[in-house]
């Protein structure tokens, strides 16, 4: 659907939605990531560490991801404006 049709309200909360979304999963791999690192050096060099300290670096990467997503979703409301200005003109 166009976005001029619906209004410079909703194509700002779907550009948010977006970022949100993006965080979210940059976030998941990047846990994930860290957390597999953690438990392979666990496993190779028997660092006694208990399972949920193995998750740590997940929890703590996507709480991170999470609050960047809510709070940096609008940093950038000007430009995704001035973006919607430039697509739609002055409908």
């Amino acid at each position: 659907m166009n976005p001029c049709n619906r209004g410079v309200a909703a194509f700002l909360a779907e550009q948010h939605s977006q970022f949100r979304n993006k965080k979210l999963a940059y976030s998941l791999i990047g846990g994930s990531m860290a957390s597999g690192v953690l438990f392979v050096a666990e496993s190779a060099f028997n660092l006694n560490l208990k399972w949920w300290e193995i998750g740590i670096p997940f929890v703590a990467v996507v709480v991170g991801g999470i609050g960047l997503g809510t709070f940096g979703a609008e940093k950038k409301n000007a430009e995704t404006i001035s973006t919607y200005n430039s697509m739609c003109g002055s409908r």
